[in-house]
């Protein structure tokens, strides 16, 4: 065996071991995925809920109504269309 067949051998040997460490971080980061997105999912429909009952509450409209007025002199410092 010439050293150049030693030398491809070890590299496809190397490339294997490659494609199989590949293959099982693949397989971690998947489920990983499917972890997180399942967190994601059920945890959204309750936030959304949070956030449409704080739009719909009249003394967070309140306050909103209240840091407008006072910000409102800021609108008109020429940056409004930036």
């Amino acid at each position: 065996m010439t050293k150049a067949d030693e030398t491809t051998r070890q590299i496809v040997s190397e490339i294997a071991a490659l494609k199989q460490v590949l293959r099982d971080a693949t397989v971690k980061l998947s489920h990983l995925e499917s972890l997180v997105q399942g967190k994601l999912g059920s945890h959204q429909p309750r936030e959304i809920g949070d956030l449409e009952a704080m739009a719909n509450d009249p003394a967070i409209q309140a306050e909103i109504a209240a840091i407008n007025a006072e910000f409102a002199v800021t609108e008109m410092d020429g940056l409004e269309g930036l």
